[in-house]
């Protein structure tokens, strides 16, 4: 959302009759009151008929694999759907975020205004710190310049060996157990079970 004062204050605004952001403001608990969930900001956009942006064009990537899949959000669905590239790998270079992947044997390159790292215990930031350029793999950054066709080909372990989904689980159940919080969820399946 651009920053602007009208902007600024339209999350206070009623969603379907509930003032949802007194809600998210007086839980203890974590609401997502960005993601894409039932009474989130981009709810209340829709709602109100705002202008909103609904077009995954950032690299959301999803924290139970290893390998870079990305993620984004089917609102005609109401869920998350992976992407069907099980493998990428990026590159910024002077300022610009560039994703790679494989499509039928083809390299393909698309431009990114970011990535997500959600959830992920980056290594060796220090050495792309001031970098012109550097690639971001499966939780480390390498400096470049680098082959994108090599890289790739050196991630196609973690599509096998898939270490994010135990750790991410593993500090879930840490912080359950801390807060004695034992309801389960998933936004991913959109369900509290």
């Amino acid at each position: 959302y651009r920053n602007k004062p009208e902007n600024n204050v339209r999350f206070m605004e009623p969603i379907n009759g509930a003032s949802r952001y007194r809600e998210v403001f007086s839980t203890p608990g974590s609401c997502g009151f960005d993601e894409w969930m039932p009474g989130n900001i981009n709810q209340s956009y829709a709602c109100h008929g705002w202008p909103l942006l609904a077009e995954a064009i950032g690299a959301d990537v999803d924290p139970y694999y290893t390998s870079f899949r990305l993620v984004w959000y089917d609102q005609a669905a109401k869920r998350y759907i992976r992407e069907t590239a099980d493998n990428s790998v990026f590159r910024w270079k002077a300022g610009r975020l560039y994703q790679y992947s494989w499509a039928d044997g083809t390299l393909c390159e698309r431009e990114r205004p970011y990535v997500h790292l959600q959830k992920r215990r980056m290594r060796h930031v220090e050495r792309v710190c001031g970098a012109e350029e550097y690639f971001i793999l499966p939780n480390w950054f390498l400096p470049g310049p680098q082959r994108p066709e090599q890289l790739l080909r050196n991630c196609r372990k973690y599509r096998v060996l898939n270490y994010q989904y135990p750790a991410v689980k593993w500090q879930s159940l840490k912080k359950r157990l801390k807060d004695r919080n034992f309801v389960c969820s998933n936004v991913f399946r959109g369900d509290n079970i």
